[in-house]
Parts: structure tokens; sequence; C-alpha cells
């Protein structure tokens, strides 16, 4: 018996009757304990998230929610989860993988996920999928295609050549938001964006008679 402070032995509590736990019981709750937190962390490192992405996960502890939407039914790319997770909050986990679902894949524009996500019934993901699908369809929520961006980006660079002249790549933010309002916001910004740039490279190039 272990001595305690003061001389005073400890004995074995009586009143607690002793548990038998089998080998094969035994087996299955070391088999199923919880991931460390360097366990945790080393299962995002493979990811190729950022850094700040990493620890906003462990820190809010929903790094099982991302991979439950990762290695679901619908195989969320790993960055797209991760940004909406962080953006969005986990209240609504199966409308916010649908909407990033149909996102990537180029049926629904950011502002119609974002209406659609606000306004989803509770149902399963895959239903969540199909109603959102329908509604961005119906509502006019499905992206410009890439020639209706090229026509809108072309459009306002043929309005604005004196601004592009004198500001050169510096035009650039300033006419996103003109390119943005002529396609009536459906189209990805990211998609505008890289259009545009590209577009204003090449008249800056002939500018400089480099092509």
């Amino acid at each position: 018996l272990r001595p305690l402070p003061g001389g005073a032995r400890m004995y074995p509590e009586t009143d607690i009757p002793v548990l038998e736990i089998p080998p094969d019981r035994w087996s299955s709750i070391c088999e199923n304990l919880p991931l460390t937190a360097q366990e945790r962390k080393e299962r995002l490192d493979v990811l190729d998230l950022s850094p700040n992405q990493v620890e906003a996960l462990l820190n809010g502890e929903i790094d099982d929610i991302l991979f439950q939407g990762i290695e679901g039914p619908l195989e969320l790319p790993p960055k797209a989860w991760a940004s909406a997770l962080l953006e969005s909050g986990t209240d609504r986990p199966h409308a916010l993988a649908a909407s990033v679902h149909l996102r990537e894949r180029g049926l629904l524009t950011r502002e119609g996920a974002e209406t659609l996500l606000a306004e989803s019934p509770e149902a399963p993901v895959e239903e969540l999928v199909s109603w959102m699908s329908s509604e961005s369809e119906s509502r006019g929520f499905l992206p410009a295609d890439t020639s209706s961006i090229e026509e809108a980006v072309d459009a306002v660079i043929r309005e604005r050549s004196d601004f592009i002249e004198e500001r050169g790549m510096g035009a650039v933010g300033p006419l996103m938001g003109m390119v943005m309002q002529k396609l009536g916001g459906s189209a990805d910004g990211k998609s505008v964006s890289k259009i545009l740039r590209d577009r204003i490279n090449e008249k800056i190039d002939r500018l400089h008679g480099k092509g």
C-alpha cells in the first residue's frame, strides 16, 4: 500500500465493484480512441492547405467535418471546402457542401450560392444538390460561359481604352466592376479577372510594339 502524507495509507476502494473488460472490447476501445492533436494536424498537412487554414480548422475543431465532405459522396476539393467552412460556418453543412459542389463544377454563381444557402430546406446532401441545381437554372444563377465573359471584357476594354493606356495593369480593379455589371453578376470573379488581365496585357504589349 502506498503511504499518503501524514503517514496514512491508501487502501483499495471496496465499495466500487471491479469491472472486467474482455480483450476484444479493450481492443475495440483502443482502436476507436479520438485522434491526438498531433495526428489531427498531420492528416491536414497532406491536403496542401495554407497554415492559417490548418490552424483555424484545428482551433475551431471542424477538421472532422472537413474530412466528411472530402471523403463523402460529393468528394469536395479540400481547399474550396475548407474555405467555405471557415467563411460560412458549420450550421448547415449539407447545404454548404451542395453549394460548394455546384460552384466548383461551374453550375452556380457565388451570389446564387449565398442566396440558395439561406433558403435551402433541411434535406440530405444529394437532394440539396438536385434542388440547388434546379433553382440555379430557373433563377438565372448559372455562371456565364467563357465566350460571354470574353465578349463583356472586350466591350469594356473598347469603352475604356484611354483609361487602360493611362493606368496599365492598374486598370484591372476598376474595370472588374464594369465587366461584372455587364454580365449581371453571373460570372465567376476568378475567371473574369484572368481574362481581363490577359486582355489588358495584350493591349499593353500592342501599345509598346511587342505583338
